[in-house]
C-alpha cells in the first residue's frame, strides 16, 4: 500500500511540475511566435507601402489590386530628378539664384524614368514580388485584405487613399484554434479595451494618411 502511495505522490508531482511548466512556457512560446509574425507582417507590409507610393506617382491613385500593383512592379517606371551642378557661393554673390543658374545651365534638372523594381528592391536580389501578398503562415496561403479609394474633401477635390490589414483572426488562425488559444483570447482583449484594431494595418479608407502603419 505504500509503494502505491508512492508512486501515486511521484505521478502527481510529476504532473504538477508539468502544469507549471507548462503555465510559463506556453504564454512565452506565444509571444514568441507572435512577435515573430508581427515583425515579418510589417516588412511586408512596409515593401507594399513603398510600391503604393511609387504606384501613384505614376498613375495618380493607389490600388486595390495585387496583381496590378505586382505587374506595376515588374513592368513599371517612376519618374526620378536628377540634378547636375549646385548653387555656389560666388554664383549668389554675382546675384545668380537658382532659377537663374538653371536657366543659364550652370544647373541642370532633368526628369528620368527609372524601373520600379531596380528604384525600390533592387538591392535585394531574394526579394519576390509574387510573395509580398502573403501572409506567414506556414502551410497556408492567404493574404492581407488591401483595397483603394477616392475620398471627396470639401472643395470638391479627390483625394487617392488605401488601406491593407490583416486581422489576427486571420494571421493567427492556427495558433488560436489549438494550444495557444488562452493567450491568444488575452492578447486580443487588450487590444479591444484599448479601442485598437485587431491586427495590424496601413493606411486608411477613411482619411488621408500617407501609408501610417497602426504599429508606429
Amino acid at each position: 500500500m505504500r509503494i502505491v502511495l508512492q508512486i501515486v505522490l511521484a505521478v502527481a508531482i510529476v504532473f504538477l511540475g508539468y502544469m507549471v511548466f507548462q503555465s510559463i512556457n506556453v504564454p512565452m512560446q506565444f509571444e514568441k511566435i507572435k512577435n515573430k509574425r508581427d515583425r515579418e507582417v510589417i516588412a511586408k507590409l512596409k515593401d507594399i507601402r513603398e510600391a503604393q507610393r511609387a504606384y501613384v506617382l505614376s498613375h495618380g491613385k493607389y490600388t486595390g489590386s495585387f496583381d496590378s500593383l505586382e505587374n506595376f512592379i515588374r513592368t513599371g517606371n517612376i519618374p526620378l530628378i536628377k540634378r547636375t551642378g549646385v548653387l555656389t557661393d560666388e554664383m549668389l554673390a554675382d546675384g545668380i539664384n537658382e532659377e537663374k543658374a538653371i536657366k543659364k545651365g550652370l544647373i541642370q534638372i532633368d526628369t528620368i524614368k527609372v524601373p520600379v523594381m531596380d528604384s525600390l528592391f533592387g538591392k535585394r536580389p531574394n526579394f519576390k514580388v509574387e510573395n509580398m501578398k502573403y501572409l506567414p503562415i506556414p502551410d497556408k496561403k492567404e493574404t492581407f485584405d488591401m483595397a483603394a479609394k477616392e475620398l471627396p474633401t470639401e472643395s470638391g477635390l479627390l483625394v487617392p487613399v488605401y488601406e491593407v490589414k490583416v486581422h489576427y483572426d486571420k494571421l493567427f488562425q492556427d495558433l488560436r484554434e489549438g494550444e495557444y488559444n488562452e493567450e491568444y483570447r488575452a492578447d486580443t482583449m487588450e487590444l479591444v479595451r484599448l479601442n485598437k484594431y485587431i491586427g495590424l494595418k496601413i493606411g486608411s479608407l477613411e482619411e488621408a494618411n500617407d501609408g501610417a502603419g497602426n504599429w508606429e
